[in-house]
């Protein structure tokens, strides 16, 4: 076994400087009826003395987010005048600080000898490049063709037996499978029985042709027989037992071709 280690080293280093001034004045506003000039708050109605108002608070709002700001470290300085008749302030604040920061990390990853490994340091996120809806335009129950959907379709067996249910709740039967929209296109599973139906019926005219291929060629093999010509006799023979399926029959006609000599 052999151990691998991989050092990793992480450095950081951030550092602020805040500097800033705040202030802010009140001069007076007229007191009496008449025409005159008043201050107004930010919501629009008049301050309560009547003065016009500034202030001017934006340096509180610069706050650094690096460097480990800590605002009780800062210097901060101001003055301030105010009376009756109006009143000024003025405010200076000032401050800096860093943060250095150092981690080492060392993952090891043991293997066998000649054999290859893997480490990995990161963030998986999934996402969702594109979907593809699948909507189909039966509405119906959907039946697979098995030997249940055939006993359904033939009416041997009852949907309701199977515990099948509308939405309502009550049975569905066989014969709801059937569309009441013809001009929709009809499922596979709505046309079931349909295809068994034409497969049989395939498979069985298919078993008739070589039916009468089978007597045909035994006709052949008499006449031929008859006529004292054994070979093409035997040659009918021998194109019959390919299309001979029962094993019986089958060993019967090599028999045949055998005395046939």
């Amino acid at each position: 076994m052999i151990d691998v280690g991989t050092p990793m080293n992480g450095f950081g280093n951030s550092w602020y400087e805040r500097q800033g001034v705040g202030f802010g004045f009140s001069l007076p506003g007229g007191q009496w009826g008449g025409s005159r000039v008043v201050g107004l708050l930010p919501n629009g109605q008049f301050t309560p003395n009547g003065h016009l108002q500034f202030t001017q608070g934006g340096f509180g709002s610069a706050i650094p987010m690096f460097g480990g700001y800590d605002p009780n470290a800062s210097g901060r300085f101001g003055i301030g005048v105010g009376g009756q008749g109006g009143g000024f302030r003025l405010g200076f604040e000032f401050g800096k600080g860093s943060t250095r920061t150092m981690t080492s990390t060392a993952p090891s990853l043991m293997v066998q000898n000649g054999a290859g490994g893997f480490i990995s340091s990161g963030q998986w996120t999934p996402f969702v490049t594109g979907w593809i809806p699948v909507v189909g335009n039966y509405s119906g129950p959907q039946l697979i063709d098995n030997a249940v959907t055939r006993a359904v379709q033939s009416g041997q067996l009852r949907l309701d037996n199977l515990g099948s249910r509308s939405s309502e709740g009550s049975a569905l039967p066989a014969e709801s499978s059937s569309r009441s929209d013809e001009s929709m296109t009809r499922s596979t599973a709505e046309t079931a029985s349909e295809s068994v139906a034409a497969i049989r019926a395939t498979k069985a005219a298919e078993k008739e042709a070589v039916t009468k291929q089978l007597a045909d060629l035994m006709a052949e093999y008499e006449q031929h027989l008859a006529a004292g010509d054994r070979d093409l006799a035997r040659l009918a023979i021998v194109r019959a037992i390919p299309l001979e399926q029962n094993a019986s029959k089958k060993q019967k006609l090599r028999d045949l071709l055998k005395s046939t000599k």
